[in-house]
């Protein structure tokens, strides 16, 4: 791991400390959720969900979808507009250690512009922005399999649950990013429902 994907690791590691423990046989997953950010101060939302939601939100036989009830049982298990939506931690809080670490090892790979730059080549620094974004998608991806190769997610939960690297639309990088995220199988079944929305 680079020093950012280990920062991410201990600081995920540490938020899961403060799931209530009652909770925690009813996890089944937990979200690494993308939102657009600045493109130089890209973000990691860390939460979970738990089958309670997924039944919640699972329609009962006969009855309509419709907020916040999904289509189906698979919707409601792997579609994040269903989920708790809770916030366990931001990674890198702004303006933060995390930051500072995330700034160097993008400046080291070459991955960095300045307000100044942006301003003389736009579309240059455009493309910058873009491999960021990736690299960034693909550090998160590392870092939460280093949390289940360190035996963290296993220690926490008492079994191993899958980790989602997501954005809040579903397509071929995100499967990959979670395959990346997970050892082989384990988000089987998102993997699956993402493939059942394009099939």
């Amino acid at each position: 791991m680079n020093a950012f994907e280990e920062y991410v690791h201990d600081a995920v590691k540490a938020a899961l400390a403060h799931i209530d423990t009652a909770e925690l046989a009813d996890v089944y997953a937990l979200s690494f959720y993308l939102p657009q950010a600045e493109p130089r101060e890209p973000l990691l939302q860390v939460g979970y969900n738990t089958r309670s939601r997924v039944q919640a939100c699972t329609p009962a036989p006969g009855q309509s979808a419709g907020w916040p009830t999904a289509s189906d049982a698979g919707e409601a298990a792997w579609n994040y507009a269903f989920w708790l939506q809770n916030e366990l931690v931001w990674v890198p809080e702004p303006d933060s250690a995390g930051q500072a670490i995330l700034e160097e090892v993008l400046k080291g790979e070459g991955l960095w512009y300045t307000d100044e730059e942006a301003d003389d080549d736009e579309d240059g620094c455009l493309a910058i922005a873009e491999q960021i974004d990736t690299r960034f998608a693909d550090m998160c991806a590392a870092a939460a399999r280093a949390l289940h190769a360190s035996g963290a997610i296993e220690a926490m939960f008492g079994r191993a649950i899958p980790i989602i690297v997501h954005e809040l639309e579903y397509h071929d990088r995100i499967v990959s990013l979670t395959e990346l995220a997970n050892p082989p199988a384990l988000a089987g079944q998102f993997t699956a429902w993402v493939g059942s929305l394009y099939g």
